[in-house]
């Protein structure tokens, strides 16, 4: 019996002469009786209420989305490692201008990235450096999403009386997303605004720069002296 990506369920008192494999579904033997190898690699993370293809289903979008999940921590923890300070900056420009990073990240991530790529993509050289634009802008996006996990992480932390870090008010921004990512439907539509805001907050934040320091002004030119 070899099941891969499928619900399999034997009989009370079941007898199976050779083997059993499980690849990636799931899988409830009800203490059969196999005569040969037994191999069960479940895919896991089983939805309840759900049987058959739709286990399947909705198993391989759990999995999907905590892969994606992984990957953004793992970011954002890089990126609090390396750059702290334009993390701070960003979480300050979050709090400051959330609706104009909003206004900025929707046009630059549905149109800006996409022409983008496209221009890299109709010409021969550009295609070699495609992964390395997607990367790059997959590295921007984790940056804008570091500066809203510490800003909404600190608004909580200060709700609760304590000063956050950096570290730990991302985290704990970080994990209320993490909730809410999990949830269907809701958490897509607030992704996917997460998404739009880190893309203009990375632009309208110059990317975590510090400031511009002023010049000072400059001073009029000496006259001559005055006559005794």
């Amino acid at each position: 019996v070899v099941a891969v990506f499928s619900s399999v369920e034997f009989a009370d008192g079941a007898r199976v002469g050779g083997s059993v494999v499980n690849v990636l579904g799931s899988l409830d033997d009800r203490g059969a009786s196999i005569r040969r190898d037994f191999i069960d690699i479940p895919l896991g993370l089983r939805w309840p209420g759900l049987e058959g293809p739709l286990q399947v289903l909705a198993t391989l979008w759990l999995w999907s989305k905590l892969v994606l999940l992984v990957l953004v921590f793992l970011g954002i923890l890089v990126l609090a490692a390396l750059a702290p300070e334009r993390v701070d900056r960003l979480a300050d420009e979050s709090s400051r201008r959330p609706w104009i990073a909003l206004a900025v990240g929707i046009p630059a991530f549905l149109l800006g990235v996409p022409a983008a790529l496209l221009l890299l993509t109709v010409s021969v050289i550009g295609i070699v450096a495609v992964p390395v634009a997607l990367l790059a802008i997959a590295v921007l996006i984790w940056l804008g999403y570091a500066g809203v996990f510490l800003h909404v992480g600190r608004r909580i932390g200060r709700t609760l009386g304590r000063d956050m870090s950096v570290l730990g008010g991302m985290l704990l921004g970080f994990l209320v997303f993490a909730v809410l990512w999990f949830i269907p439907l809701l958490g897509s539509i607030v992704w996917t605004v997460l998404t739009w805001v880190a893309t203009g907050l990375v632009l309208t934040g110059r990317f975590g720069a510090p400031p511009r320091a002023l010049e000072p002004p400059l001073e009029p030119p000496a006259g001559p002296p005055a006559a005794p």
